[in-house]
Parts: C-alpha cells; structure tokens; sequence
C-alpha cells in the first residue's frame, strides 16, 4: 500500500492501531517508501515512537496521501494549505479488507468470549435481569472481566423494542422477542453476532422465526468466491416475498478493527466474496410491535469458516 507514495495518518484512525497494534491517545503515522514512521505524545509510553512536535517540524514531500474517510476536517484543511493532498481512503480500505489467518484468529476468540458469555446468561434464573439496562451491563462486565473490551455497546431489544434494528436498552423487559447483539474486541479486532430469545413468543412469531433462520442458513451455504455480495442480499430479498419490506438494512457489513468496514455486504455493493475477507450475513424482519435478527460472523479463506458459534436455537430468555 505505501511503497510509493507517502501516506499520512492521524488518530481516531483505526488504521494506525492496524499498521502497528497499538491504541495512542494521540498519534501520527507516516508511511513513506516502505517504511512505518509513528509520532506520539507524552500521554503515552514511548517506544520506539517519535515525539510529536507539531506538524510544522515534520518532514514530509510536496505531496501527501490522506485518508479523507477518517480525518479531522481542521487536519485536512491545515495540510491542504501546505502540500498537494491525494485521498487514498480506497486504497486503505482495500488493504485492511482482506484478514491474515491470525487476524481472523483475533476476531474467533472474541466472538468465542460472546458465545460463552450467553451461553451464561441464559442459565440466569429468571428476576436476575429486570430489564434491558441490566442486560445490557451484565453482558458488558463479563466482557471486561474476561480482558477484553466491548466492540459496541450491546443492544438488548425486547417485545415491541426489538422492532428497532439499532434499539438502545431501556429500564422495560417486555414480553416476546429478546433481540441480543453482543460483540467483543481481543488484540483490536472485533466480533459480531445477534441471538434471539423467546420471553413469551407465540406460535406465530416464532414460525417467523423458523423461517428467517433457514433463510440465513442457506445465505451462509451460498457463499463461494466472486459471488457478488448483492447476490447474496438479493436472494435474501426474493426469499423473504411479501415481508421483504420489513427488512430494513443491509444484509451484513465487513468486520476487523471496526465493527463496520469493507467489504459492503448489501444491495448496492460492488465487492466480490474474496480470500481473507471477514463479514456479517444479518437478515432481520422488523414489525410494528415486534422483531427479529439472526447475524453471524465469517470468514472466508477458501472455505466459509463461521465464527460464531452461539446456538440459534430459539431459547427461553432465563432459566425456567
């Protein structure tokens, strides 16, 4: 990615913790002819990183890279005042789109800690959990309490709220459909799954259920090499007729240092199934007082290797 041209980064990006494994509290990267350069301040423990003294101090040619998709605007109008800037964000989003084995080896362990987190939670004898809110914190301490950090803040939607694709947890605990999305970071790469869990479900919801679930399953199955991943999104589409139009968003999304990043698993997407890609297949249906989603982690590097492992069988909420 940077043997030619001299790329500049500067923190939230996520790359930088990508390109050198580290968090900074403020940070710049330079990538120029092969070589990783990373200027940090005092407020962390320096490395082999050098001391950030100002942009005016550092030595940069006439022409610099910026990825755009990540930069303060202050940043990239400074800079643009003072060299020739060329946006290289597709670029860096290509270069972390496809995942090393010991990168998707990251993103399994932290969908393994969420597996077994609700895995507990589900032996919680009922009145342990009084509502969304406690659902939501004892799924992120155990998280923190196995050394590893919530990749998002777990969504915990229940009867009518689970018809909220992004819902956030209440002080209710209603009866129905408990919608769970939980995913952990280990090592800087993120996880991603959605459960569901019957707390009152009727017949019909969960024939709803049965259904949407066979549907994933078969997306999951479908998935090869060069198949495009509107394919996959519009199958979801034909598949779900007349209640297509409660599905609402995209079918998944790319996975890695960020909870969303290429490739784009949706409608609209250019991107083929490639070797080292790590993505979401997530189907939801949304109704007036209800909802339901199912989404997986996977990774693909010759074979569909499915990283979380949580069953999806349809379980009671608690403990009887």
């Amino acid at each position: 990615m940077y043997t030619e041209d001299c790329i500049v980064l500067e923190t939230p990006d996520p790359t930088i913790e990508f390109l050198t494994g580290r968090k900074y509290s403020y940070a710049v990267c330079v990538l120029f002819k092969g070589n990783i350069t990373v200027y940090a301040t005092k407020l962390d423990k320096l490395d082999k990183e050098s001391l950030f003294k100002g942009w005016r101090e550092m030595k940069l040619p006439p022409k610099i890279g910026l990825n755009l998709s990540a930069l303060n605007t202050k940043t990239y109008i400074d800079l643009s005042k003072k060299f020739t800037v060329i946006d290289v964000s597709n670029k860096i989003r290509d270069f972390r789109r496809h995942k090393t084995i010991e990168q998707a080896n990251c993103v399994e362990k932290a969908a393994r800690c969420t597996d077994l987190i609700l895995q507990r939670f589900c032996l919680l004898p009922k009145g342990t959990i009084e509502s969304e809110l406690d659902a939501r914190l004892w799924i992120e301490r155990e998280i923190y309490l196995r050394g590893m950090e919530p990749a998002y803040p777990v969504i915990v939607a229940s009867g009518k709220n689970s018809g909220i694709p992004h819902h956030t947890p209440t002080t209710e605990l209603n009866s129905g459909p408990v919608l769970i999305d939980a995913g952990a970071r280990y090592n800087g790469y993120c996880s991603d799954m959605t459960r569901m869990y019957d707390n009152g479900m009727d017949l019909d919801q969960k024939k709803k259920y049965a259904y949407l679930l066979g549907i994933q399953n078969h997306t999951i199955r479908m998935v090869k090499k060069d198949v495009p991943y509107k394919e996959l999104h519009n199958y979801v589409v034909r598949s779900l007729g007349d209640d297509a139009d409660f599905f609402t968003h995209s079918l998944g999304h790319g996975v890695g240092i960020e909870v969303h990043e290429s490739p784009r698993v949706s409608k609209r997407s250019n991107d083929v199934v490639q070797l080292g890609d790590i993505f979401t297949i997530e189907p939801g249906l949304y109704y007036q007082d209800y909802g339901l989603r199912i989404e997986d982690t996977l990774y693909y590097d010759g074979e569909i290797r499915v990283l979380t492992n949580h069953s999806k069988e349809l379980r009671p909420l608690f403990k009887p």
